[in-house]
C-alpha cells in the first residue's frame, strides 16, 4: 500500500477508535487544529479554520503547523496558541480536527486523551471512488460533524497593520507606483516554468503595461531573480529579504498583477482577490488550484496528470513549459479589462 494511503488508514482507524460510543462533542474546551502541509495548503484551510472558530468562539484554538504555514495566522483573531510542528503541544484537547496527519500528529492522538478527533485521511478515503472535490471542501466535510450551519465561512487573509506598513515603505522608499509581481519558484523543479520565460514576461509588463517589477520570493530564489535583473536593460525590483509572507501580503494588495507558479505566494495572491494569473504544471488543479474570479489559471493538463511531481514522463515538454507568454499576456489583458 501507499505509504500516504497507509497512514490515512491509520488515522482512520484510530479516530475510530477515540470517537467510540461518541456522537456529540459539545463545546468543547480546548480544540488543537493540526496541518502538516505547506503554505498554499494553510491558505486552502483558512475557510475550514475561520468555520471552526465561528461554531466555538469561546474555545481555546490551538494551531499546530509548520512555521511558514504557521506565520500566515498572525493576524487571525480567535487562535488561542500557534504551536510550530518542531513542537510538541502541551496539555489536554477535547477536540482533535487534523486536517493533514502526518506521523507526529498520529502519535500525539495515540498518546494524549483526545475525547473526539476528526481527520483528513476519513475524508480522503470515503471520496476516493466518487472522485476528490477541491482540498476547501475537502477540509470543510471533515469538521461537518461539528457544524451547526453548513455554510463556509469567507477566508481573505487578515494582514496585521505593521505588516502593511513594511510593504508600503519599500514601495515607498523606491518610488513603485504601478507595478507587477512575478513569483519565479515552486517547491518542485515540474512546477517551475522556465527563468527565460519570466524575463519575457517582466519586458512585456514593462514594455506594454508600463508597469515596475517586483520579483518575490524565498532565499533561494535570489541567485534567479538576480539572473534574471542581470538580462534585462531597465530596473527591476527585489521583494527578497524585505519581508515576510505576511508583508508580501501586504505588497500584494497594492500591485496591478501577480504572475506566478503554483505556489505559496500564488495562493496567498489568489486569496486576497487581486489579479493573479496561476501557472500550473503537474499538480491537479481540480484538487489543489485557486478558486477565486480574479485569479486566471493557466494548465496544459496531459493524460498522466496528476503525476508525482517528480518523475515526468515528456522531460523533454513537461507540461508547464507547454504555458506560452501570450497565454499570459492574454490572461492579463482579461484581468485589466475587469479591473477597469
Amino acid at each position: 500500500m501507499d505509504p500516504q494511503k497507509k497512514l490515512y488508514f491509520r488515522s482512520h482507524l484510530r479516530s475510530r477508535w477515540i470517537n467510540l460510543f461518541k456522537k456529540n462533542i459539545g463545546n468543547p474546551k480546548r480544540i488543537l487544529v493540526h496541518r502538516a502541509d505547506e503554505i498554499g495548503d494553510m491558505v486552502l484551510t483558512l475557510p475550514a479554520l475561520r468555520t471552526l472558530l465561528q461554531q466555538f468562539p469561546n474555545s481555546e484554538i490551538v494551531v499546530w503547523a509548520k512555521a511558514p504555514a504557521l506565520s500566515l495566522l498572525e493576524g487571525e483573531p480567535g487562535i488561542y496558541q500557534r504551536i510550530s510542528e518542531g513542537l510538541q503541544p502541551e496539555g489536554h484537547f477535547d477536540l482533535m480536527v487534523d486536517f493533514r496527519e502526518s506521523e507526529k500528529s498520529l502519535a500525539f492522538a495515540q498518546k494524549s486523551r483526545i475525547r473526539y478527533r476528526l481527520n483528513r485521511g476519513s475524508i480522503r478515503m470515503k471520496n476516493r471512488k466518487a472522485g476528490h472535490p477541491h482540498e476547501i471542501e475537502t477540509n470543510f466535510q471533515v469538521i461537518a460533524p461539528l457544524l451547526t450551519d453548513s455554510k463556509l465561512n469567507s477566508a481573505n487573509l487578515v494582514i496585521p497593520p505593521r505588516k502593511q506598513d513594511q510593504a508600503d515603505l519599500f514601495l515607498q522608499r523606491l518610488a513603485i507606483e504601478k507595478f507587477g509581481i512575478i513569483h519565479i519558484g515552486a517547491g518542485k523543479l515540474l512546477k517551475r516554468w522556465s527563468l527565460d520565460g519570466f524575463r519575457s514576461l517582466a519586458e512585456l509588463m514593462h514594455q506594454k503595461y508600463g508597469w515596475d517589477v517586483v520579483f518575490v520570493g524565498a532565499e533561494d530564489d535570489r541567485k534567479h531573480v538576480e539572473k534574471i535583473q542581470s538580462q534585462l536593460n531597465f530596473t527591476t525590483f527585489s521583494f527578497i529579504g524585505e519581508g515576510d509572507l505576511l508583508a508580501y501580503a501586504g505588497l500584494c494588495k497594492r500591485c496591478e498583477v501577480m504572475v506566478g507558479n503554483d505556489s505559496g505566494p500564488m495562493h496567498l495572491a489568489s486569496n486576497l482577490e487581486i489579479p493573479c494569473v496561476a501557472l500550473f504544471g503537474p499538480s491537479e488543479r481540480k484538487v489543489f488550484g485557486p478558486v477565486s474570479v480574479n485569479t486566471k489559471v493557466i494548465h496544459h493538463e496531459l493524460e498522466c496528470n496528476p503525476c508525482d511531481e517528480v518523475h515526468c514522463i515528456t522531460p523533454e515538454f513537461p507540461c508547464i513549459a507547454r504555458i506560452t507568454l501570450a497565454e499570459i499576456e492574454a490572461a492579463m489583458d482579461d484581468l485589466m479589462e475587469k479591473k477597469s
